[in-house]
């Protein structure tokens, strides 16, 4: 089964989802609506149908009804010389039917005088055995009558006697046409195919044809003209209706039998002409919903359009967005959600810009930071000195450096920062006391002094923004083979002795800088000869590093890692701790930066 291919489109999608069930369900509805007004137009004809071939029925009816009723006093007026005068008037009122033709008295004896006819009394009960259901009372069929030139019936009376012979007669013809005269000038007879047929099916009268007219030489069509299935359906029925085949029905019958004659009325009407009003209403239903349709999809195509177009264009903007490409901005045409999306694409944009050249200012920043930073390794008679500094963004506030251009060629010093905060305020803050502090130690002076001018020059700068700088600073000197140092605030140095293999902190008074600009800082000196000695400096960074349960670092990792790792060269004893570290924090973040530098000295002499 191949798969039906999905809208990729919003106007697609419109139409699919929005515009298709409303017209299957404008089609639905329409066709239900259909369904219920053709059967109520159905009864209601039928019902108009059965009242008038009921009222038509009635009528033919009546003008039966009345000879046959005088037909039966006729029967059962006295016989003999005594019912004479009664027989006489009963068929002179006959006669003043209208509609009757004639009188036909059939008396076989005596000049047809009933009197005559009936000579004695005794010959009463030679009365017809005529009773109320007129047994003896026949009627023929509608026939051509050439010398009235009209079409006729006959009503016959028989008298019999006692052995059951027909000793006398009356006959009665009436007019077909003043039957159904009236009948035939109604429209419903008119306009439809209606007939009035016998006992047997045959055409007694139909309305197309021109037997109410003065005809004078064709008798009544005697042929059926109601199929076998149809008339099985009429036997045994007084009044019905019968639809053809189809839907709606190719045609529809309805008939209705007389009381006072063995014939039906029938009239059968086509469909599409009872439900003429019905299909007028279908045919402008589906005009107007198709219409309407139209016009839906004309009026949601140019509204997608539109739509398609602005959104298309912020589509073709995100595109570029996301390859790098800062275009011009959205045009924005109206207040809408697209008027609104446009802006806040134009907001987003433009934000993104600004981020994207804070990115790349920062990447600067990060870039001339790491300039900052010493790039060498310092290695001279019995010392080894390395450092690295790991930022927990694109810039830090911790630095190290190397100063190996003192005014005292015989000496070195290191130097580690760290500055409160993180990001680019703070590299700016490192930036500033690392340039003061190069260019305050190029000039002789000691280490106290100079972290004093540091401060002073410092404190101007952070006393607005309550910024400071916690430092440590260890000027190493080769020729006297001495540690001096000065502690800023700055967590203490980590000291191991090899040979030994003990640990001991290298501590000292003093407040960060940028607190107090009349701060006065002191140094310290210790001596190193004789054995082996491994100083870090670091930030807290290192030890407060922490992993996924909130489990820090701690110094005495560090100390276990410095203990394993003594045999081996600053550089590589730096980079077992920052593996150690990063391996510990697993998927938690580095929330400080890590700044270490690892002091190695050889010589011989008394230790620390």
């Amino acid at each position: 089964m191949i798969p039906l291919p999905k809208p990729t489109s919003l106007r697609q999608r419109t139409i699919l989802y929005i515009l298709a069930p409303t017209l299957l369900i404008l089609l639905v509805s329409g066709y239900i609506g259909f369904q219920m007004a053709k059967d109520i137009i159905l009864t209601e004809w039928t019902s108009n149908a059965n009242s008038h071939l009921k009222n038509a029925a009635n009528q033919i009816d009546r003008r039966l009804e009345q000879p046959k009723q005088l037909l039966m006093l006729l029967q059962e007026a006295p016989t003999g010389r005594r019912g004479a005068t009664t027989h006489q008037f009963i068929i002179k009122q006959i006669e003043k039917i209208p509609g009757v033709m004639s009188v036909k008295v059939d008396w076989p004896a005596l000049n047809h005088d009933p009197a005559l006819f009936f000579p004695a009394p005794h010959k009463a009960n030679i009365l017809t055995r005529y009773s109320s259901k007129m047994d003896n009372l026949q009627q023929t069929k509608p026939e051509y009558e050439p010398t009235l030139k009209k079409q006729t019936i006959v009503l016959t009376s028989e008298y019999k006697d006692i052995d059951d012979v027909v000793v006398g007669k009356i006959e009665v013809t009436i007019s077909f046409m003043d039957l159904i005269g009236e009948i035939a000038k109604e429209s419903w007879w008119v306009d439809n195919r209606s007939f009035i047929i016998d006992k047997d099916g045959h055409t007694l009268g139909e309305s197309n044809t021109s037997i109410y007219q003065q005809i004078s030489e064709h008798s009544v069509n005697d042929h059926a003209v109601i199929d076998q299935n149809a008339w099985a359906e009429i036997q045994g029925k007084r009044l019905g209706t019968i639809f053809g085949k189809g839907q709606p029905p190719k045609e529809v019958c309805v008939f209705y039998q007389l009381d006072q004659a063995p014939w039906t009325l029938v009239v059968v009407a086509p469909g599409d002409r009872v439900l003429r009003s019905l299909f007028q209403f279908r045919n402008i239903y589906l005009s107007i919903t198709f219409g309407a349709a139209l016009f839906i999809i004309l009026t949601i195509y140019l509204l997608t359009s539109r739509v398609n177009h602005d959104i298309n264009l912020v589509s073709e903007a995100a595109a570029k967005l996301a390859e790098g490409h800062f275009g011009p901005p959205l045009p924005i045409t109206s207040k809408d959600e697209i008027g609104k999306l446009n802006y806040n694409f134009n907001t987003m944009t433009q934000q993104l810009q600004e981020g994207v050249q804070l990115q790349k200012s920062m990447q600067i920043a990060r870039e001339v930071q790491q300039t900052l930073l010493p790039k060498n390794i310092y290695s001279k008679n019995e010392i080894e000195i390395a450092g690295t500094s790991i930022y927990c963004d694109e810039t830090g506030g911790d630095y190290y450096d190397i100063l190996d251009f003192l005014p005292d060629h015989n000496s070195v010093a290191i130097v580690v920062g760290d500055v409160v905060g993180h990001g680019i305020g703070a590299a700016l803050l490192m930036a500033t006391t690392r340039a003061l502090l190069r260019s305050r130690i190029s000039i002789a002076g000691s280490p106290s002094t100079v972290i004093s001018d540091v401060n002073t020059l410092l404190c101007q700068d952070t006393v607005q923004a309550n910024n400071f700088v916690t430092l440590f600073l260890m000027e190493i000197n080769h020729q006297n083979k001495s540690f001096t140092w000065v502690r800023a605030g700055h967590e203490a140095a980590i000291a191991y002795n090899i040979s030994r293999g003990t640990f001991s902190e290298i501590i000292g008074t003093g407040v960060a800088l940028g607190v107090d600009e009349k701060f006065k800082y002191q140094e310290q000196t210790l001596s190193f000869a004789g054995e082996k000695q491994i100083i870090l400096v670091g930030s807290d960074g290192v030890w407060d590093a922490e992993n996924e349960d909130g489990e820090q670092f701690g110094k005495d990792r560090v100390k276990k890692l410095i203990a394993e790792a003594a045999h081996l060269a600053p550089k590589q004893i730096i980079s077992t701790i920052t593996d150690a570290i990063l391996t510990f924090q697993g998927t938690a973040n580095q929330v400080d930066d890590i700044t270490l530098v690892i002091i190695k000295t050889s010589a011989e002499g008394a230790a620390v």
